[in-house]
């Protein structure tokens, strides 16, 4: 059987850059096939409207595998089978995959510019961006190239969030947290969390799992999973719980930090020379905007963090996750803004970025820094 290259995605970015494909990115490629498959399908159907099923054979007929992975950041080559026999005579004028390729390349542009999805996708596959591309990173990306092309459009967690947002309205994404066991229903198969902020998020999981859970009632948990997001990266519910397990009552008492009403409550009763003579008291209107901000960003399942006055007359945020010691230095007077640092405690590695409160996508940003140090996988 004959073959001939179907496209060269191109990883770049946090472990691409070594030159080896991770087996864990494996489930995304195999996705990317997928969504071809239906796109082409959707496209044979629209034009054949008298049919309600595509040939039989169709989707057989389109087979492609790895063929090689070369350097410069990590290309893999994908490698695609020739039609046999009748398949050829299907479609005289034109491959329905290789068109289903060119618009999921078209799509990812329109992402990358935060535009409208082309008008010919079809709107209700949006949602299969979901699985294609949930195994990278921030920081990792995957440009998409067609046969012979030297360069093309960048797909990323940001263009992936834009395109399902566009006709879902949510997002699917992994998902750690800290929040406090409320209740669950073993024959449904299901658990529920309380956030900080008091909101009450359903999780599915196994039984077993679910009675491990409701021993652990009224305690505080971490809980690891695939969550649903909304636009503004607010965890609504578990679409899987993969792991409950209960923070021990050391760390609950010496090192988790206190609910974030509590903590802003202690930082708008500092008087004024707190720290020195003529150091001002907090600006209450600045610090309930940095509360309001830091409770949106814990339904998104960012934990809640230690809050500190700084000399200045701001507020610091700060994480350890994953080997990682993260700040979050708020201006409080005028137009609130953020900057974000994040260091590694065994490196010399760092990241850093500045966010301004009002802004658009503020909370997205936000959330999306902090998020990438939540895995073990962030830590080098």
């Amino acid at each position: 059987m004959s073959s001939r290259e179907f496209a060269t995605p191109v990883f770049r970015g946090g472990r691409f850059d070594a030159g080896a494909l991770p087996l864990d990115v494996l489930p995304d490629l195999a996705a990317y096939r997928d969504l071809i498959v239906d796109l082409a399908k959707s496209l044979f159907l629209a034009r054949e409207p008298g049919r309600r099923r595509v040939p039989k054979g169709f989707v057989e007929s389109f087979q492609i595998g790895i063929r090689a992975v070369n350097s410069g950041s990590t290309i893999a080559v994908l490698e695609r089978a020739s039609v046999q026999g009748g398949m050829l005579t299907l479609f005289p004028k034109e491959d329905l995959f290789d068109e289903a390729r060119n618009l999921i390349e078209k799509v990812v542009a329109a992402a990358g510019q935060k535009g409208p999805l082309p008008p010919e996708f079809p709107q209700h596959l949006a949602r299969r961006f979901n699985q294609f591309g949930r195994s990278l990173r921030d920081g990792e990306s995957v440009e998409l190239r067609g046969p012979g092309a030297t360069s093309g459009p960048t797909y990323d967690r940001g263009a992936r969030k834009w395109i399902v947002v566009q006709a879902e309205g949510r997002y699917e994404d992994s998902a750690e947290l800290t929040a406090m066991v409320s209740g669950g229903v073993l024959d449904r198969e299901q658990i529920t969390v309380r956030l900080d902020d008091g909101a009450l998020v359903d999780g599915r999981c196994s039984a077993d799992l679910v009675r491990q859970t409701l021993a652990l009632l009224e305690r505080r948990v971490r809980v690891v999973g695939l969550g649903s997001f909304d636009r503004n990266d607010h965890l609504e519910r578990l679409l899987r719980v993969d792991d409950v397990a209960p923070i021990d009552d050391d760390e609950a008492v010496l090192g988790a930090p206190s609910a974030l009403g509590a903590q802003f409550a202690d930082l708008a009763s500092l008087p004024a020379g707190w720290f020195e003579t003529d150091t001002p008291a907090l600006d209450r209107a600045g610090l309930q905007a940095v509360e309001v901000f830091l409770t949106a960003i814990a339904t998104s399942g960012v934990p809640v963090p230690h809050l500190y006055p700084t000399p200045d007359a701001g507020v610091r945020a700060e994480w350890s996750l994953g080997g990682w010691e993260i700040s979050a230095t708020f201006d409080l007077v005028g137009a609130c803004s953020a900057h974000l640092h994040a260091t590694h405690v065994s490196s010399d590695s760092a990241e850093h970025a500045d966010v301004a409160l009002d802004a658009a996508d503020a909370t997205s940003t936000f959330t999306a820094f902090i998020r990438q140090f939540l895995t073990a996988g962030a830590s080098l």
